[in-house]
């Protein structure tokens, strides 16, 4: 038989269980991660857009400048060839030794122009992270979130923990525009 004392106490335990956390909201409780889709945001982002499109423009401007360099080459070359017979062995060999250099310098300076790209491309995406992180740090601090998670890593998760689109409205707001420095090496 059940004594009162332990009728109270199995009582107070259901009571317990059943009672919601301190703190709670009647929807249940805050959330303590959110994920973002991070890729979306450095496809969609005006910034990162804009970031594409620059780069874009200076390859094509670098593609062009490439391909007249290129065929002043075989123009030069195609002279070459054609006053071989005009000229000596030491000439032509001396001559041909130039055009080698020059192709060479074209190489090294088509190395560069990559290597400056390479290099803005990865300064441009640097200012667009470090704009998502400090977007990500606020919303979380304003809202206690404990954690956020890249929405590729999360296997399952309610939709409401998904903060991309606020993320992204945040980010097209406060960075429409990334200044790429196309003059800088790739070894600083």
């Amino acid at each position: 038989m059940l004594s009162r004392r332990n009728v109270t106490i199995a009582l107070l335990g259901l009571l317990v269980c059943a009672a919601p956390p301190c703190g709670a909201s009647p929807q249940g409780p805050s959330p303590t991660f959110y994920m973002v889709d991070h890729d979306r945001l450095m496809n969609e982002s005006v910034a990162a857009q804009k970031v594409r499109s620059d780069i874009e423009k200076k390859r094509q401007a670098f593609q062009a400048e490439l391909d007249q360099q290129e065929r002043l080459l075989r123009q030069e070359e195609e002279d070459l060839t054609k006053r071989e017979r005009e000229l000596t062995e030491q000439e032509f060999s001396k001559r041909r030794m130039e055009f080698t250099k020059k192709v060479s310098k074209i190489h090294e300076k088509v190395a560069e122009r990559r290597a400056q790209l390479e290099h803005a491309i990865q300064e441009a995406r640097t200012q667009i992270i470090d704009e998502i992180a400090d977007i990500v740090a606020e919303l979380c601090e304003k809202r206690g979130v404990q954690a956020v998670f890249p929405k590729a890593a999360v296997v399952y998760a309610k939709s409401n923990l998904d903060v991309t689109e606020e993320v992204l409205k945040r980010l097209n707001a406060q960075l429409s525009e990334v200044k790429i420095n196309f003059t800088k090496q790739g070894q600083e």
